[in-house]
């Protein structure tokens, strides 16, 4: 097994642009998750899943998200630019930040279950003509279940 000797200097250097590249990508994940549905929220198309208007609870949860992601990649800009004491600092404020975090998180999660779910509409398309299930939202399509319903397989709906 052959082993390759690198310096301490060169792979402090590689460490820190691996951390710095791999923040800008988390940041560019969250960029594709939540772009249609907040940060490009009414300048891209809802198609193919409808954006609902956000209740205040979702808009701070996803500032202080966005502040964090922002943190993440400062912090690691930091230390590829070997600013240690500007680093140690900003974790201070992070460490706040953190801990502010955690009831942002519980109060929209608390929100958003205590807010009625609205299923679509029953709805047949040409090849397909089931009813949708209430029983089980999981399960919306009838027969997903193991059940048979009379509603399946008939023309009339």
């Amino acid at each position: 097994m052959a082993t390759v000797a690198v310096s301490a200097a060169d792979r402090k250097t590689s460490e820190r642009k691996f951390y710095s590249r791999m923040a800008l990508f988390l940041v560019a994940l969250v960029l594709l998750g939540f772009g249609p549905s907040f940060y490009l929220k009414g300048i891209v198309p809802s198609y193919p899943r409808p954006n609902p208007t956000l209740p205040p609870a979702v808009i701070l949860h996803g500032l202080v998200f966005t502040a964090w992601m922002a943190l993440i990649v400062a912090q690691t800009q930091l230390i590829s630019a070997r600013k240690h004491d500007v680093h140690m600092q900003l974790g201070k404020l992070g460490m706040l930040f953190a801990i502010l975090m955690i009831p942002v998180m519980y109060l929209t999660a608390v929100g958003q279950v205590a807010q009625p779910i609205s299923l679509p509409s029953p709805t047949r398309s040409p090849g397909r003509s089931c009813r949708w299930r209430r029983s089980s939202p999981l399960r919306s399509w009838c027969g997903m279940d193991g059940r048979t319903d009379a509603t399946c397989n008939s023309t009339s709906a």
